[in-house]
């Protein structure tokens, strides 16, 4: 019973982190996107406007 507790926590911890690993990938992904976007983005409205 105790190593089944041990491994259910031990679980539960590994995916806790890897959900907060992915949601902060994720984040910093979509942030990463995003600046690079707005920057090419405003290259090209700049250069066709």
């Amino acid at each position: 019973m105790v190593k089944v507790a041990i491994n259910d926590r031990l679980w539960l911890y590994l995916a806790t982190i890897s959900d907060g690993v992915i949601l902060t990938g994720g984040l910093l992904f979509a942030l990463t996107q995003n600046l690079v976007g707005y920057g090419m983005g405003g290259e090209e409205n700049g250069s066709e406007k």
